[in-house]
């Protein structure tokens, strides 16, 4: 029966790996002659509304197209809410599908992809994209009456010829660029050499969350400051609201009545990009002894502490995950025992701030975030964060005495257990806060979704 089983399985998935080959053949013919009805009539698949979650939004409302749309991580949401714009995105998987359609096999896209002056097979590649996407794009966006895309990121491969052809047809292409945490020196001068890396900027305009993430796109030669603007981070309005609105200075709020404690976990390799991977394989690199032990003691007091919640949580789930429950498992805990303790990669960040009664971070927009909610929050600040390779590229260290420090793994578990005995902060502190969080992430009065409205419209209005 299992061998049967195992068969007909086979059987489907090599008539659906011909199937596919069939369907690349024939979409390579259309393209081959100029035509885009199959792509167009596709669309209707991998393009969808983002609808309000308050009503319907006006139908004379300008029209975004996003690309890279799970990139956006609630900002899609939040213009759509603001009803200021009809909001559509785009399946990045189908991006990437035609993308593939002009690469030769075993083609593999690099930094030369982005060189003023590329190699003859990477010209020719661009050329044969450009030249059918000039027709394709059109009809696309005369289907879904679309007034301007925007992108999440300028690094994006599967994003940068949708966005060079759509401003080529007078749609403008806008990035409203989300990696903008670069709050140490290292984390300045590696972005500098980064966007060097990526020659000039094709599109219309580029947004950013802060001033010197503007400034470092300014000094790398990649974009003008006439074409880059800092107007804080969209979905940042709706939590600040919501703030102000249950917390007052000098109050800490957990919006449910029992105690609960939340780590935002870290990446081994968080913040040293250019030093080392985001997960090294060589466990001699990044922050492997303060991973472990930081995520251990965590667990260690959900085992000691019963009736206190516990959450590790992950910015997503698969090998993350499995990164936290190999040095719980190496430790000898039994993690899945623990009712009190839940590890996911799932939930709103937001949410799990205003819940809990402590949180824990480290190198994470998290601290800034947890800090305006009047949250008592702990760092680990011990072992290699202390070497001076890696210094340069803690962040937030300006911003420290904002929050509790611990030098070692006893401290960092007495502070977690004083926060949930004591969570007052001090009004000077909370200000403090506030102006951190402006420097670095968004607007304390709720001004960003504003901002970015009027540039969105005047570079529609300007295109047009």
């Amino acid at each position: 029966m299992k061998i049967s089983l195992m068969v007909q399985i086979s059987k489907l998935m090599l008539m659906n790996k011909i199937s596919n080959k069939i369907i690349r053949i024939y979409e390579k013919f259309f393209i081959s002659i100029g035509s885009t009805s199959i792509f167009i009539a596709q669309s209707k698949r991998f393009i969808t509304e983002v609808k309000p979650s308050n009503g319907e939004c006006d139908v004379d409302a300008p029209r975004l197209l996003a690309l890279s749309p799970f990139r956006f991580r609630g900002d899609l949401e939040a213009l759509a809410d603001s009803k200021k714009f009809q909001v559509f995105k785009v399946s990045d998987k189908w991006q990437k599908k035609m993308a593939a359609l002009f690469y030769p096999k075993g083609f593999k896209l690099g930094f030369n992809y982005y060189d003023s002056n590329p190699d003859t097979q990477i010209k020719k590649i661009q050329d044969s994209t450009r030249k059918f996407f000039l027709k394709f794009l059109k009809d696309l966006y005369a289907k879904f009456d679309i007034d301007c895309v925007i992108g999440a990121c300028v690094w994006y491969p599967q994003d940068y010829e949708w966005g060079y052809v759509s401003k080529m047809i007078n749609t403008p292409y806008v990035v409203l660029h989300r990696e903008n945490l670069i709050t140490g020196d290292g984390h300045y001068e590696q972005r500098v050499l980064q966007l060097k890396r990526y020659g000039i900027f094709s599109g219309n305009h580029i947004i950013v969350h802060n001033e010197r993430s503007k400034k470092a796109f300014v000094e790398s030669g990649y974009v003008t400051s006439e074409k880059i603007d800092a107007l804080g981070c969209v979905r940042m309005d709706e939590f600040i609201k919501s703030i102000n609105a249950q917390v007052s200075i000098g109050a800490s709020v957990n919006m449910q009545n029992s105690k609960k404690v939340t780590f935002f976990s870290f990446q081994r390799g968080v913040g040293l990009r250019g030093v080392t991977e985001v997960w090294p394989q060589n466990h001699e690199e990044g922050y492997t002894d303060l991973f472990a032990k930081t995520h251990v003691a965590f667990a260690q007091l959900a085992l000691d502490n019963p009736d206190i919640e516990f959450v590790i949580k992950a910015k997503w789930g698969g090998g993350w995950l499995l990164e936290i429950e190999k040095v719980l498992l190496d430790a000898g805990i039994k993690y899945k025992e623990l009712n009190n303790l839940i590890i996911t990669g799932d939930g709103n960040a937001q949410d799990l701030i205003f819940n809990s009664d402590v949180i824990v971070c480290f190198g994470s927009t998290t601290l800034l975030e947890a800090g305006v909610a009047n949250k008592f929050v702990v760092i680990p600040y011990f072992d290699e964060a202390l070497d001076s390779k890696h210094s340069r590229f803690v962040h937030f260290k300006k911003e420290f005495s904002l929050f509790k420090v611990a030098n070692n793994i006893q401290e960092f578990k007495d502070q977690i257990l004083e926060g949930l005995e004591n969570p007052y902060i001090d009004s000077k502190i909370m200000d403090a806060r506030y102006k951190a969080f402006e420097e670095h992430v968004s607007f304390m009065d709720c001004s960003a979704t504003e901002k970015y409205s009027k540039s969105l419209k005047k570079i529609i209005k300007t295109s047009s």
